[in-house]
């Protein structure tokens, strides 16, 4: 059976939970496993080099914004799509490029943020 509103729309992805207040919804399991599975290209393609470097300062920028800490280099492969080398090889450069682009820690740990110079 198809799940519907209180007003009849049918919502033939999701599947519903609970009852009155406490009514919830979810994406159907097998819905789930086609979104994340492998086989989309715009979501798995790799970003290219240029587009990397101006998303991470981006990122960067607007996490300094809003107080909140850098990005570590396993989040920007993550980002980027891009191995541990390239996303090493890109954050080089992207600071001798944008020196404002600062590095707290060194190895795992390393933090990668934007510090506005004064």
């Amino acid at each position: 059976m198809t799940p519907q509103t209180p007003n009849g729309t049918t919502y033939a992805f999701l599947d519903r939970g609970g009852t009155g207040r406490g009514t919830y919804w979810t994406l159907r399991p097998d819905i789930y496993r086609r979104l994340a599975g492998p086989g989309l290209p715009e979501r798995d393609r790799r970003i290219d080099w240029e587009a990397a470097k101006t998303r991470i300062l981006n990122i960067l920028k607007q996490r300094s914004g809003r107080d909140e800490p850098g990005l570590s280099s396993k989040k920007i492969r993550q980002i980027t799509h891009f191995d541990r080398n390239q996303a090493y090889r890109m954050l080089r450069e992207l600071r001798n490029e944008n020196p404002n682009v600062k590095t707290l820690g060194h190895g795992a740990g390393a933090r990668y943020y934007w510090q506005e110079s004064d």
